[in-house]
């Protein structure tokens, strides 16, 4: 939805989604931040109230004229001089400035994404920042989806489980069922499919399940990573090959059933580990469906896969 803003004599056109968390860009790079509003739009409609300014006067007359309070600003260091001054800071729950060249960190109380990164890593790192900032729980739209969760499991390693359990993910997104890939093995071979490198992972997610932090769902999202080619969403591997080893079984199963709360994806695929313990068997509890895989061959991939889906249909 667009609307023209008027104030002064001037117009500029802001454009808004409906959504839970009020976002505000001020950027002077056009191109910039019209890719990037293009990418909240197509990936996270429903998430956002969402306006954007390029020009500093009209961003000025915004914030002097509007009462709204702004969870989330995003501003560029010209825009950040103007929003951090005055009586506009007071307005601001969460104020974060475009960096280059500073990366993402917080310097001298000033909190920094860097500007010149992945899309899906910009509001990764916006959503986190704005979660610190959070003393209460945070409610995100729900979406109207009924998540099921398939388990991919094998007694041995090597038979191609990982291959099958990211090709369903893939194949479901084209066929436009969204799906997210969990990783629940042992040594965990994400980074073989998707770009992990300076992401968040799954060490994060279980910090905050072991601490039962407020805006879980705020959590999920602020970590998750997304492969534009596949459409894929999925965690990146913790940092440490033990930690999936103190987690306890109902930890693991609550993190499950908290994406599937959140109801935006028709499947949620684990990749199981090849062992046969309590957390696998908690696992296998809350999945609707069930594969033991153990090809031998990935020749049959295609069609083992194809017969999973018309299964499952």
């Amino acid at each position: 939805m667009y609307a023209i803003m008027r104030a002064a004599g001037k117009s500029w056109h802001v454009r808004c989604i409906m959504a839970k968390i009020r976002l505000v860009i001020a950027e002077k790079d056009e191109g910039y931040v019209e890719k990037l509003v293009d990418y909240l739009m197509t990936n996270h409609l429903g998430k956002f109230t969402l306006k954007y300014f390029t020009d500093p006067n009209a961003f000025k007359e915004f914030l002097a004229d509007s009462l709204e309070p702004i969870d989330i600003l995003l501003a560029c260091p010209k825009m950040y001089k103007i929003s951090s001054a005055g009586v506009a800071i007071s307005k601001v729950k969460t104020l974060i400035m475009l960096s280059q060249g500073m990366g993402s960190k917080e310097t001298d109380g000033i909190k920094t994404i860097e500007k010149y990164q992945r899309a899906d890593r910009i509001v990764s790192e916006m959503l986190d920042k704005f979660l610190l900032c959070q003393d209460s729980e945070v409610l995100l739209p729900k979406n109207t989806r009924h998540t099921r969760t398939i388990a991919v499991y094998s007694p041995q390693g090597g038979t191609g489980k990982t291959t099958l359990a990211v090709g369903l993910c893939a194949e479901l997104s084209r066929q436009g069922m969204p799906a997210f890939y969990l990783n629940m093995e042992d040594i965990q071979s994400t980074e073989a499919f998707f770009d992990c490198e300076g992401a968040s992972g799954l060490s994060d997610i279980f910090f905050y399940l072991k601490e039962q932090g407020n805006n879980i769902s705020l959590k999920i999202e602020s970590v998750k990573s997304t492969d534009l080619s596949k459409k894929i969403q999925y965690f990146a591997p913790p940092n440490g090959i033990t930690e999936i080893d103190d987690m306890t079984p109902n930890e693991l199963c609550d993190l499950v059933f908290r994406i599937k709360q959140m109801a935006h994806y028709d499947f949620i695929v684990i990749d199981m580990s090849s062992s046969f313990n309590a957390r696998n068997i908690a696992l296998l509890g809350v999945c609707e469906h069930r594969t033991q895989f153990s090809m031998r061959s990935i020749e049959f991939f295609k069609e083992g896969l194809m017969k999973y889906l018309q299964n499952i249909a």
